[in-house]
């Protein structure tokens, strides 16, 4: 770089892109295997969901725990979801999505 090379790229992670299930600068839920079925973002100081997340669809175990999250919106994308952890977050109720969710049998819960 300052070489003359004219291939440089600009760095990359810059900017806010709208396109991002999860809001946070030290996550990247974009990398996860969408076979993946299990996920651990407990502790990533998350603050919120996009509305869409069917591209996790497979997801049946998620640990939200320890993050910032005000609302759930979106979390209805994830229809396989059997296991839910959401403990310690800023949330003030719950969301009536999760009344949606016909494959969850468990949430783990502490406000």
């Amino acid at each position: 770089m300052g070489n003359g090379d004219s291939t440089a790229q600009p760095p990359q992670g810059h900017g806010h892109d709208p396109n991002k299930p999860i809001h946070n600068n030290n996550v990247n839920i974009n990398n996860v295997d969408p076979t993946q079925t299990e996920i651990d973002l407990s502790d990533k100081n998350i603050t919120e969901l996009t509305k869409d997340l069917t591209k996790y669809s497979n997801l049946e175990i998620v640990n939200l725990n320890n993050n910032k999250l005000t609302s759930l919106v979106g979390i209805f994308s994830i229809s396989k979801i059997r296991e839910l952890s959401i403990s310690n977050n800023l949330l003030k109720q719950i969301d009536e999505e999760l009344f949606f969710l016909k494959q969850l049998q468990k949430v783990n819960i502490n406000i």
